[in-house]
């Protein structure tokens, strides 16, 4: 069983990503969250398989500052980076962080699929929209 930590700021966002996951991966546990701080309150009891940490159109000063303290929290953990704009910052920022992929939220599912699957197999995510 793998355990996938999805964490965005807007409920709908979680819920359309574990309907979509569930439907994908047989063997998924998929735990959601506001920020990285709530998930480390709310399932403090074991590191996740992978983080898929979502950015939204318009991050506050606070909302960058958690999404950076990640490997406080989890520094083994892989993380993906679930973006709503294309932003070179952003994509830069990441990889700066060792973040493990870069993904936007319009692009098809099946780009955050097999950044996930490269994850779990232990290889680098490829595409256009990947670190």
């Amino acid at each position: 069983m793998i355990t996938v930590a999805l964490i965005d700021k807007y409920p709908i966002i979680r819920m359309g990503l574990v309907f979509c996951l569930k439907r994908h991966f047989s063997n998924v546990s998929l735990q959601e969250a506001y920020d990285i701080i709530d998930y480390q309150n709310l399932h403090y009891q074991k590191a996740p398989d992978i983080i898929i940490q979502g950015i939204n159109e318009e991050p506050s000063d606070f909302d960058i500052e958690i999404v950076g303290r990640i490997p406080e929290f989890f520094p083994a953990v892989p993380v993906i980076i679930y973006d709503e704009k294309p932003s070179l910052f952003n994509k830069i920022a990441s990889l700066q962080s060792g973040r493990n992929g870069y993904v936007l939220k319009q692009n098809p599912l099946e780009e955050l699929i097999s950044c996930i699957e490269n994850i779990l197999e232990g290889k680098p995510c490829s595409g256009a929209n990947f670190l």
